[in-house]
């Protein structure tokens, strides 16, 4: 708990403490199975209602409230991007789907640029609520007749599992995926679970461990914490070894210390038992539940450094997780509610906080506008769609019209759905062509990010946009092809694994990697169009909510940087005669109202694009001549 706070604040001291998400995984599939196995073998059998009945009394009240009470400040914290996602990924959460909802929302590129979820931490406890489901049926199966042997058949079925989930994620990995959709999958968290699992299936029912063995114990256990601790502030998140087996590999550090925990005497035992940290122990599930969201708005709204953040977050949760367990959990766990009632409660709770997630959802006002690439997406699709059903004498009329394609990354995206509205306004004079707009591609491929303090490999799907931008230029033939380019830019960049983070303007490999890659996009297109015009795109804000900017600027927003790539822009075109700059830059600077032209610091919204498009439409169309 106390590793993911620090996580979680940003302050930078312990980047590799994600880890301590696995062990709790794995401290979880032990707990669980050693239950279940001594369940077994004081009664005969495991009730599985009881069992659920059980987790349902420990979970349910604390989730119920923190959602309850996160859903209920949105309405007065929330921003516009939070507030959209609000019933979407709330309803998860409640539903303990939360891990598969932000995969298939394809999180990973949307949240750097908009404010975070406050449900994002419920991930890993979907996974252990799916976990609680779909594993102790599999345990009654496998240790039905309670013999040693069947807790061998146990412990081979669980060793398969963990096998088949590790290739399944090496296979993923190679096929593409994003490291996201591993870091949130059930199938690919499993082994860490199943490790504790196994720990428990050889430690139930043996007898203490005693001389050389004790010693040695307590030796493993001491460096395996040690080696916790160490990874905790050396690891990288990043790294693809952690989903090739890397995390299988480091539950064996959790279960040595687990091993060592369980021992009547020794140093892992002393140092976890220190009061505080037991106390911490005994609130931790609800500190866990409401610290994401403290620190999400702590930093939305206040100019706190981050230690300061952590400092305050961490006991703001603490207290509101003590409370929680006093007056809600407790007196939850310690009823005299059968299964009936304790399953109809739960049920009635669960119906009460969805009903106020919609009504929260439905009535809520944004308090400001929000940049949605699904629906900017639809709205291309519709006016090329209403564009290629043109009767004949639109088609006619529209002949002469100029055929202009945008290429780019997502701010591109944005502007171009603003050019096509007005191409589909003015069709004698501008006809929209299709172009590449890659959401998070940036110039370079295969390099590591890193913007807004988060670390970010390149998605799969970047590497090929040369070749996706020269196919859609050999099939469409726009005669303009507007480029634009710049916030993945300017950010961080490793261009080597475990190499340093450049910075543009300031190295020179990194800055001619950008002009070779810059080159060779600019001339892939001057062979398939008449002209081609290079966007001097404006300084970004990122982290700029509303319109608002944060009150600790990121690095990437220092404008020198985006002035050094526009450099590298009108390089290009002082060297051809059909390449052309247009000033967006410039012009976003004479005017007062950036923060609502781009509320995220970064891109236009659908509708700020057509006011962009406004100026900019006409301006394509003089360089054009």
């Amino acid at each position: 708990m106390l590793a993911i706070a620090v996580y979680h604040s940003g302050v930078g001291w312990a980047p590799g403490a994600f880890l301590s998400v696995s062990t709790f995984f794995t401290l979880s599939g032990f707990l669980i199975t050693a239950l279940l196995i001594r369940e077994q073998e004081t009664t005969g059998g495991i009730s599985l209602r009881g069992f659920w009945t059980r987790r349902l009394r420990r979970l349910m009240p604390a989730a119920l409230a923190s959602i309850a009470v996160i859903t209920v400040a949105a309405i007065f914290l929330a921003d516009g991007a939070q507030l959209d996602r609000l019933r979407g990924d709330a309803l998860s959460s409640l539903g303990y789907v939360a891990n598969w909802h932000f995969i298939l929302a394809g999180d990973s590129y949307e949240a750097i640029f908009s404010s975070p979820s406050p449900f994002t931490h419920f991930w890993t406890l979907a996974i252990e609520e799916q976990f609680y489901v779909l594993f102790p049926p599999l345990v009654v199966l496998l240790l039905m007749g309670g013999r040693r042997d069947r807790r061998r058949l146990a412990a081979v079925a669980f060793g398969v599992l963990t096998v088949a989930s590790v290739v399944w994620s090496n296979v993923l990995l190679s096929g593409g995926s994003r490291l996201d959709r591993l870091y949130f999958g059930t199938d690919a968290r499993l082994p860490e679970l199943l490790a504790g699992g196994l720990l428990a299936l050889w430690w139930t029912g043996r007898p203490a461990v005693k001389g050389v063995a004790r010693s040695r114990v307590r030796r493993a256990s001491s460096l395996a914490l040690v080696g916790v601790l160490a990874l905790w502030i050396l690891a990288d998140r990043q790294d693809h070894l952690w989903y090739r087996g890397g995390l299988v590999l480091y539950s064996v550090l959790t279960l040595s210390v687990i091993l060592g925990a369980v021992q009547r005497r020794g140093p892992v035992r002393r140092v976890l038992s220190i009061r505080p940290l037991v106390w911490v122990g005994t609130v931790s599930y609800a500190a866990y539940l409401i610290h994401w969201p403290v620190l999400v708005w702590l930093r939305q709204y206040t100019a706190l450094p981050a230690w300061q953040r952590l400092v305050l977050g961490l006991a703001l949760s603490l207290a509101a997780a003590e409370a929680s367990r006093r007056w809600i959990e407790r007196p939850v766990r310690t009823s005299s509610w059968d299964t009936r009632t304790t399953v109809r409660l739960a049920g009635i709770g669960a119906m009460v906080v969805a009903a106020l997630i919609l009504v929260v959802s439905d009535t809520a006002t944004a308090p400001g506008p929000t940049i949605d690439f699904e629906a900017a997406g639809a709205r291309q699709a519709e006016i090329a769609d209403a564009v290629a059903t043109r009767d004949e004498a639109e088609t006619a009329a529209a002949a002469q019209a100029l055929r202009v394609a945008t290429f780019g990354d997502s701010t591109a995206f944005m502007t171009g759905t603003g050019l096509a509205e007005w191409g589909f306004a003015h069709p004698q004079q501008w006809l929209p062509s299709n172009g590449i707009a890659g959401i998070g591609c940036g110039l370079l491929t295969n390099v590591t990010r890193r913007t807004k303090g988060e670390v970010l490999t390149d998605p799969a799907e970047c590497a090929g946009w040369p070749d996706q931008w020269a196919a859609d230029a050999d099939r469409y033939r726009p005669q303009v092809a507007v480029v634009q380019l710049g916030p993945w830019e300017v950010v961080d960049q490793q261009l080597d694994r475990g190499g340093p983070f450049r910075v543009i303007g300031e190295d020179a490999e990194l800055d001619s990697r950008l002009s070779v890659a810059l080159d060779a996009a600019v001339n892939m297109l001057r062979a398939r169009s008449d002209l081609v015009l290079l966007v001097l795109s404006p300084s970004i804000d990122v982290g700029r909510s509303n319109g608002r900017s944060p009150t600790d600027p990121f690095p990437e927003s220092e404008p020198a940087r985006m002035e050094r790539f526009r450099d590298m822009l009108r390089a290009v075109d002082a060297r051809f005669d059909d390449v052309g700059v247009v000033d967006l830059a410039g012009w976003l600077e004479r005017r007062p109202d950036d923060g609502m032209l781009r509320p995220d610091g970064v891109h236009f919204t659908e509708t700020t694009a057509s006011t962009v498009a406004d100026w900019l439409a006409p301006e394509i169309l003089r360089l054009a001549g």
